[in-house]
C-alpha cells in the first residue's frame, strides 16, 4: 500500500473465517481521522524497505558464497545443505486431478451414499423386526 509495489503473500486460514479488503484510500483516511502523520509513516515504511532490501542482497550474496568451493563459508557451511541437495518428490497417487484420486473420491462417496442409505434403511425396518 504504501510503497506501490505487488505484495506476493499467501494467507492460509485453518477454520472459516471473513476476508476484508483495505485500500489506499481507506488507510490513509483512516489514518488521518486517527491523527496520525502520514509522512512519516511513510518514511518509516521506507527506511524498513531499504534495510530489509539491504539485508536481502546480503543474504543472496552469502547463499551464492556458500555455492562457490574455496570460499569461507562453503567452508564452514558446506554446499550439502540438505534444503539444495536433497530433492523431496510427492508421490502422484493423491494428487488432486489424478485419476487414482478422482476414482478413490467417487467410491468414497459412493460408500457414503450407500450406508446413509442402508442405515436408514435398517433403522426403519428394526422397529417391525421386534415388534
Amino acid at each position: 500500500l504504501f510503497l506501490k509495489k505487488p505484495r506476493a503473500s499467501s494467507v492460509c486460514a485453518v477454520t472459516s473465517c471473513d476476508v476484508f479488503e483495505l485500500g489506499k484510500a481507506d488507510l490513509f483516511n483512516e489514518l488521518r481521522r486517527r491523527d496520525i502523520d502520514l509522512a512519516h509513516t511513510l518514511k518509516l515504511f521506507a527506511s524498513v524497505h531499504e534495510n530489509n532490501s539491504r539485508r536481502n542482497k546480503e543474504i543472496h550474496k552469502n547463499l551464492c558464497a556458500v555455492k562457490r568451493n574455496g570460499t569461507k563459508l562453503s567452508k564452514l557451511i558446506g554446499s550439502r545443505d540438505e534444503s539444495t541437495t536433497k530433492k523431496r518428490t510427492v508421490r502422484s497417487i493423491f494428487i488432486p486431478g489424478s485419476l487414482f484420486r478422482f476414482c478413490f473420491d467417487m467410491v468414497g462417496m459412493m460408500l457414503i451414499i450407500y450406508f446413509s442409505i442402508i442405515v436408514i434403511f435398517r433403522l426403519a425396518f428394526r422397529a417391525e423386526e421386534e415388534g
